[in-house]
């Protein structure tokens, strides 16, 4: 047996475990799911949260009778999360002008958090015009891993937790992550220090959807942590690569760029709401020529706790290069976007294109492999009606790199743009993308064209005196490795509490850029194990103007010095100046793809709140 197979008969026996000893929890919950209350509960913020008023300065009575109508109407929780700022004047008649404080801010409303994992990529077998999506069967080589993580509140409780099977006719049954009531010790210190709990969770055919309750009277800085990841490996069929992405909540406005298009494109856009009232999406499109119009824009109707797809090749035209926008009325919706493409019933790579951020001037896209037949590609939109100036580093350990693309080159507005990045030797390298106006960005690579060593099987061999058939053996070769891409996006620079779900079955390393040429930078961070075991803080240095790489090799020698089972997260405790961070993983075939480090948000909210005496 190959160690590949000894790996998926090992992930096998791990779920059957799991669903094992959680059928006793799922008979209590009834099979019922949970679902939105009619109306938010005012949440109570700690006593040392943000936006209490002790220390305030003197005010005349006629100010303090104000401000105690606002401490008033913020005890009702009047103020709600849609509500992005709240601005009081409350001059006295002797004031001459208007003072501004610091701004303050109060515990939102406590929400249900819910975070939307990809489904598992595939080959469409039916669509109908309302997005309900039927799957064709998938390969047997496919093999995917879906995680969530969630550290405790900092008096070490965790919130009550769930698992759940999204699909087009509504939700699955309930399967328990935590269940309400746990607790261990309290932590005062950072996220990487308070308690952890970890599960896996095997959707099938629906989309895998982790639900964590809140916990009452934690304000933000106090309250539980989750993060939940999803990776893909196929080396066969039709949708062959790797790819990996993090579970993401409900927005309004998502974009992305890059679905793949034209013959063999297999890109499905899947809009899940997880909340009980209807969504409405509108997909718009853009390309070379600018907005699409009618025939490449689509409005979708996504019910209650339901999941839609839309089929991107319906919409855009053969060959073309797309942006794709998604804009939510209703409730907010999860948008994840396959992208794929195949030949003559070959794969040719797979990748899950990531919600940018929205428009911004910098941009950092790690974990960018060069040196395969094709070379990497830089995908532009720029939105508005002004041109915009790019200037584009390259970096790697050493420092920045020369390149055969121009350092500096001006964007048309309106519409898509993709521009090569030539003459770069074989190997990863990390772009930094700084724009004098607000656009979008993200960097196509086809892989570095390197042999991968792979395990092969001989042919069964019979002893030629009892003619019984002996075990076989492996040995070892390099091949070339299958077909893939992947792309890399933009993030906002790291700091504490920045991290990513893992999966222990790759090969991954750690990339950090600082790519400000005068400033050194410095991360610390942690590594977590399915059991929510730890490792010391682990620190490292980024040279200005360069990148700095975190091995496969230096993260399982920290794991096993800190007597890990496996690594299944990263967390940073602190991140010292401008720095970037992203994985870049790898599995045994030859198929990779970079993720990003992104803050992992609390289950709590702040509600800003400014006071003008």
């Amino acid at each position: 047996m190959t160690s590949r197979k000894v790996k998926k008969y090992i992930k096998a026996q791990k779920k059957a475990r799991r669903r094992a000893l959680s059928e006793p929890q799922k008979a209590e919950l009834g099979g019922t799911h949970l679902t939105d209350g009619a109306e938010p509960t005012p949440g109570g913020a700690d006593a040392d949260a943000p936006g209490s008023f002790h220390g305030a300065p003197r005010r005349s009575d006629r100010a303090g009778q104000a401000a105690r109508a606002v401490a008033a109407v913020v005890g009702l929780s009047l103020i709600t999360t849609a509500v992005a700022s709240a601005g009081l004047e409350l001059a006295g008649d002797d004031e001459e002008r208007t003072v501004l404080l610091e701004p303050h801010a109060v515990a939102g409303p406590e929400v249900t958090q819910r975070l939307a994992c990809p489904a598992v990529p595939g080959v469409p077998d039916s669509l109908s015009d309302q997005g309900v999506l039927d799957y064709a069967d998938r390969d047997e080589s496919v093999t995917t891993s879906t995680r969530a993580a969630v550290f405790a509140a900092l008096n070490g409780e965790f919130p009550a937790a769930n698992w759940f099977p999204l699909g087009d006719e509504g939700r699955g049954d309930a399967e328990p992550l935590i269940t309400a009531g746990e607790r261990e010790d309290d932590s005062e210190g950072p996220v990487v220090d308070r308690p952890l709990i970890t599960g896996e969770f095997d959707a099938g055919q629906g989309l895998p959807l982790i639900q964590v309750e809140p916990l009452e009277g934690r304000s933000p800085s106090r309250a539980a942590v989750t993060a939940g990841g999803f990776s893909y490996s196929a080396d066969s069929g039709l949708v062959t690569g790797m790819t990996a992405a993090m579970c993401q909540e409900p927005a309004r406005s998502q974009w992305f760029l890059g679905p793949e298009t034209g013959s063999g494109a297999n890109s499905l856009l899947t809009l899940a709401n997880p909340h009980d009232r209807d969504a409405t999406a509108e997909v718009t499109t853009f390309d070379a020529e600018g907005d699409t119009g009618p025939l490449g824009t689509t409005t979708l109707l996504i019910p209650e706790n339901s999941v839609r797809t839309v089929n991107l090749t319906g919409l855009v035209e053969s060959d073309a290069e797309v942006a794709v926008h998604v804009q939510a009325s209703g409730a907010p919706v999860a948008g994840q976007l396959q992208s794929a493409r195949s030949s003559g019933g070959t794969g040719l790579g797979v990748e899950l294109l990531a919600a940018l951020p929205g428009p911004q001037q910098q941009h950092a896209a790690l974990g960018v492999p060069a040196g395969a037949d094709e070379d990497p590609q830089m995908w532009f939109y720029v939105p508005g009606e002004d041109a915009v100036t790019v200037e584009l580093q390259v970096f790697g350990p050493d420092g920045q790199v020369e390149t055969d693309t121009p350092g500096v080159f001006t964007l048309e507005p309106g519409r898509v743009s993709v521009a090569g990045l030539h003459g770069l030797s074989a190997g990863t390298y990390d772009v930094a993308l700084t724009s004098d106006q607000p656009m979008l960005a993200a960097v196509r690579s086809a892989g570095d064209g390197e042999p991968v060593t792979t395990e092969v099987e001989t042919e069964p061999e019979f002893d030629p005196i009892t003619g019984e058939e002996l075990e076989a053996e492996t040995q070892v070769e390099e091949t070339d490795p299958i077909p893939d891409f992947s792309w890399s996006t933009g993030e906002e620079p790291l700091e504490a509490g920045s991290g990513a779900i893992l999966d222990s079955d790759y090969e991954t390393e750690l990339r950090f850029l600082a790519p400000q040429g005068d400033q050194q930078a410095q991360v610390t961070y942690r590594l977590f194990d399915s059991q929510g075991e730890r490792t010391e803080d682990l620190v490292e240095e980024i040279d200005p103007g360069a990148s700095a790489v975190v091995t496969y090799e230096e993260l399982v020698d920290h794991a096993q010095s800190a007597g890990l089972e496996d690594i299944v997260a990263v967390v940073l405790a602190s991140a010292e100046g401008e720095v970037y961070g992203g994985a870049f993983a790898r599995d045994e075939a030859g198929g990779f793809t970079s993720t990003v480090l992104t803050p992992i948000s609390p289950s709590a909210q702040y509600v800003p709140l400014r006071i003008e005496p």
